[in-house]
């Protein structure tokens, strides 16, 4: 039995060797066996360390957003493997940069749950899973925060928020688009929504707009990332 599975370590470090892991972002061969982002591609990697505001227009019912990155080319890469390519593994070494921001935020770490942006079932079938389901998860496992995952619900299949160029659109689009679980709790709940992407923060706002009308009395956004765009 030991010999076994000495053989299949063996024989891993062996294949790691022959054909060594590759950089999500760049292809190139990874710093070390297990690493998802080579070194080089890790420094492009921008924290955003105040909550976001720029281009956020369509985000009223939301009390704070914060964003853990700058959504450059190297965190795009990142999110797109996550999102379309199974590659849930990452939501674990992401959620621990996104802690990161709010160990220093008692707010923040005193909420009550995180729950996930929902997506609708035939998207959530097609993909096999809800990218922002695993960034709670593992923000849960990091933080102790408790992991509210059916919290809400996606009824209405959406256009992608990408194809849309304004605020109106946008609020257009998401507008009656989610439900409240009738099974959970709301009533004075502090909740933080976990997305992948924010840019006007329109999807976001109108599940915060549902956590509010059922009575949740804060309602943050933590998302990996968030395009810097210029106000003026």
């Amino acid at each position: 039995m030991h010999f076994i599975q000495a053989g299949r370590i063996a024989g891993s470090d062996w294949l790691n060797f022959i054909f060594p892991p590759l950089c999500i972002v760049c292809d190139m061969p990874a710093d070390h066996p297990g690493d998802w982002v080579c070194k080089g591609c890790m420094d492009q990697l921008e924290m955003i360390e105040t909550p976001v505001r720029s281009g956020l227009k369509s985000a009223g019912d939301l009390d704070e957003v914060r964003a853990a990155f700058v959504y450059n080319d190297a965190v795009r890469a990142i999110v797109h493997h996550l999102k379309y390519s199974r590659a849930t593994r990452l939501a674990v070494p992401l959620a621990k940069y996104m802690s990161v921001l709010l160990r220093d935020l008692p707010e923040w770490m005193n909420m009550d749950c995180l729950a996930p942006v929902p997506l609708h079932p035939v998207k959530r079938r097609e993909r096999g899973y809800n990218q922002s389901e695993a960034i709670a998860k593992a923000l849960s496992a990091e933080t102790g925060i408790a992991f509210e995952p059916d919290m809400l619900f996606r009824k209405k299949y959406t256009v992608s928020q990408t194809q849309m160029e304004s605020a109106a659109e946008r609020q257009k689009n998401m507008r009656e688009a989610f439900s409240l679980n009738p099974k959970k709790e709301i009533p004075g709940k502090r909740i933080i929504l976990t997305d992948d992407v924010v840019t006007t923060g329109s999807t976001a706002n109108a599940c915060a707009q549902i956590l509010k009308q059922a009575g949740a009395s804060v309602v943050y956004l933590l998302t990996i990332a968030h395009p810097v765009l210029d106000d003026g």
